[in-house]
């Protein structure tokens, strides 16, 4: 609650006139700092930042990759103090929060015990102080996990990565049936490199995600798990470096067109997600998951796993597998209207509405299903193909239920994506069956 004002020299330090406060500063990139050896009455935290400012009696700091302030928030802990050079304690108990606010400072400072802790929080100008994505604020509810293990789990999103493998498997099973050749081993390489490529998006999404606030009440997300943005932005690089090496390694036979589809496919992660194109958060992010999952994926893998060239089939089979993947991106939206809302992310139900929504996701599956009859009618795919999709429909007719029994309700549509992801599974899988059973049916 001391009125903390920056020294005016070129160090660039704050001193923290009391000499009963230990500090420590928790955040998404915290400063290089140090208490240093100076009387009893001062304690000096060094900060390795490129500029920093006083704020209303507070203080602020700024990133070197953003131009977004960060003021304090003051935690009281009823543990005993530490040394700030000490090992982190594995948790801590919460007792008090007060927080800065630029009405409250600096008439009314916050009033905490000994032993605090400095938490950075987003400032935005236009929406005022809000927390960050590390620090979830604890009037929401409560986590809705029962306990770490099914936390991590959510985090995880096991299923997810069948939207990286579905593309392979399906054109395998397209080269199959038409040559009747199969690579195992080259399959198997291609998936473990898309594995590592979705790995890659999902990390990196989180962290982005949490630089605009979006994800907030989002406790799955690993930078809320983790509370360390920068290993989770180290990590998600090292998994796209690792998997686009494989894969472009895996493609160095391969006709050139599909190593530069599968570049154009990682390119629209990127734009899905990454500053400062950011289209998910102009409702292009379906748009952007339909081009790289479906054509360009399903067609350049078609092409490395041995195909001469490009098919109507293949372009069919692309087209089907890009819808069902976008299902899985459409259906994760129903249950974040409000935070969305609120981060200025203008997703397709932001614009729509659930009621909308459901409409539309009710109408796309069924046109999926309705085509997949056409084409196989028509003779552009095996006839194998629509009776073993058949098996899927009641995957899809679940998840179209849902979404339109619960429209008025968003927290009941969160298991909306996970049977998305079982609809694209099952239909995916069953796509596969059909192309395997023609090339049977000739043998």
């Amino acid at each position: 609650s001391q009125q903390i004002s920056p020294a005016q020299n070129e160090n660039d330090f704050l001193r923290f006139p009391s000499s009963s406060w230990h500090w420590r500063c928790a955040g998404r990139t915290p400063p290089a700092w140090r208490e240093t050896a100076r009387p009893a009455s001062t304690i000096e935290l060094r900060v390795a930042m490129p500029s920093r400012q006083s704020l209303q009696g507070g203080f602020s700091f700024r990133c070197a990759a953003s131009t977004s302030s960060r003021p304090c928030q003051l935690i009281a802990l009823s543990r005993p103090r530490c040394s700030p050079l000490a090992a982190q304690p594995s948790r801590c108990a919460r007792t008090g929060r007060q927080r800065c606010s630029s009405t409250s400072f600096p008439h009314e400072h916050p009033q905490v015990s000994p032993d605090a802790v400095i938490e950075p929080v987003f400032v935005d100008s236009a929406k005022g102080i809000h927390h960050a994505a590390p620090c979830p604020p604890p009037e929401d509810g409560g986590s809705p996990y029962k306990d770490r293990a099914s936390l991590l789990r959510a985090a995880i999103k096991a299923p997810m990565y069948s939207v990286g493998i579905m593309p392979i498997l399906v054109s395998a099973a397209a080269v199959f049936a038409t040559t009747g050749q199969a690579d195992m081993l080259r399959t198997l390489g291609l998936c473990l490199s898309s594995i590592l490529i979705i790995a890659w998006l999902n990390l990196s999404n989180d962290y982005f995600d949490s630089l605009t606030g979006v994800d907030t009440h989002k406790y799955e997300s690993w930078v809320n798990i983790t509370r360390s943005p920068r290993t989770i932005f180290v990590t998600a690089h090292a998994s796209l470096l690792a998997g686009a090496g494989m894969l472009f390694w895996l493609l160095s036979q391969s006709p050139a067109i599909a190593s530069k589809m599968l570049y154009a496919a990682i390119c629209c992660g990127y734009l899905y997600q990454g500053p400062p194109f950011r289209l998910s958060y102009q409702g292009l992010g379906e748009a952007l998951c339909f081009v790289a999952f479906g054509p360009l994926a399903v067609n350049a893998f078609y092409l490395a796993q041995g195909a001469p060239a490009l098919s109507t089939q293949s372009c069919i089979l692309s087209v089907l597998v890009g819808v069902s993947t976008s299902a899985i991106l459409f259906c994760s939206h129903f249950h974040q209207v409000k935070g969305d809302l609120a981060a200025g992310k203008r997703s397709p139900i932001v614009r729509l509405g659930t009621e909308t929504g459901a409409q539309v996701l009710k109408v796309t599956v069924g046109l999926v299903h309705v085509g997949l009859l056409a084409t196989s009618l028509l003779g552009y795919l095996p006839l194998t193909c629509w009776t073993s999709a058949m098996v899927a429909y009641g995957s899809a007719n679940a998840m179209v239920s849902l979404a339109e029994k619960n429209a008025h309700d968003p927290e009941a549509l969160r298991p909306l994506k996970l049977l998305a992801t079982r609809w694209h599974i099952l239909f995916c899988t069953m796509l596969c069956l059909g192309l395997v059973l023609k090339r049977a049916m000739l043998t």
